[in-house]
């Protein structure tokens, strides 16, 4: 019983292997397969990089509990609220919808490079998507321009939605080029640096203003450089630098412009309290005044001045 046991337990790896080794083309064509796999994909992802830009908060009042040195509790603890809460201001889905709506960023353009690769397109891009004022405001879903078009400058289009749902399909038109859906009439032109005489195959994605702020919400990371910096950093990750470059500039610019506007907006307060006060005052010392005229009046006052003359 012992001695079947033992032969049971035993692996013949001479066998084994000269199985595995009569199977030897099944692993060449697995490496072969995987090697192929991994190529397609390097060349058709876009490695993606971190694009920052850092802006400096300054705090004209930092209020009671900080000294002339900089020191007191918010020396202390290092980045205070204050600093904190303009994180949630640079990084508002009001100010994420303005830079949206600036650089038109309910836009998308991928353009193929190449039968493995397409690149994201921006600035320049070879054709665009175009729809009457209002519609950007108020979709709510996303579409697909699929453009293709051949060295005569004859364009195939096809218009998907959401589960892929087809709008429109139009075959050998010229651009531009006005396609109907069930959100609108979009029309399909060619840009300034459409190559002429080419094939182009793009494909153009177009949303809401809406969703497209959702997006920078998902996509920009905003946090304060340090512990006890006054510096917020921001980051986004892009295939195309000068994409993210363009977003995190117009950020800070629309970040600066909410607080000029606000500033100004505040010194009008005051001013206009200031002239309030004055006129008040005014008011107050002109009744003064006139009670003072009345009681010596009344009271049979000489004014010295007057009789001395």
């Amino acid at each position: 019983m012992a001695q079947n046991k033992a032969n049971s337990d035993y692996i013949d790896f001479v066998a084994l292997l000269r199985d595995y080794l009569s199977k030897w083309y099944l692993f060449v064509i697995s490496v072969v397969v995987c090697v192929g796999l991994a190529y397609v994909f390097a060349k058709r992802s876009d490695r993606p990089m971190v694009v920052k830009a850092n802006i400096l908060i300054s705090q004209e009042d930092q209020g009671p509990f900080s000294s002339a040195s900089g020191g007191g509790l918010s020396g202390l603890f290092g980045s205070n609220a204050y600093v904190e809460d303009e994180i949630f201001v640079i990084s508002s889905h009001s100010l994420f919808r303005d830079v949206a709506k600036d650089l038109n960023l309910n836009k998308t353009h991928y353009v193929k490079a190449n039968f493995l690769k397409s690149y994201l397109a921006y600035p320049d891009f070879p054709v665009d998507v175009t729809a009457p004022a209002g519609v950007a405001d108020t979709i709510t879903v996303g579409l697909s321009f699929k453009v293709d078009i051949d060295k005569e400058g004859m364009a195939d289009i096809t218009v998907t939605g959401p589960k892929k749902a087809k709008y429109a399909k139009v075959k050998d038109v010229r651009l531009p080029y006005t396609v109907k859906t069930p959100y609108g009439e979009f029309d399909v032109v060619a840009t300034p640096h459409f190559p002429k005489g080419k094939k182009v195959s793009t494909v153009i994605g177009f949303t809401g203003y809406e969703s497209a702020a959702e997006g920078l919400t998902d996509n920009v990371i905003a946090d304060i450089a340090s512990r006890k910096s006054n510096v917020i950093t921001l980051e986004y990750d892009t295939p195309n630098p000068a994409y993210g470059s363009a977003i995190l500039n117009r950020i800070l610019a629309r970040y600066n412009e909410r607080g000029i506007s606000e500033k100004n907006l505040q010194g009008e307060k005051t001013a206009a309290f200031i002239e309030d006060r004055l006129g008040l005052i005014g008011t107050q010392l002109s009744d003064v005044e006139l009670k003072i005229q009345n009681y010596k009046t009344s009271h049979h006052f000489t004014d010295v001045g007057v009789e001395a003359c």
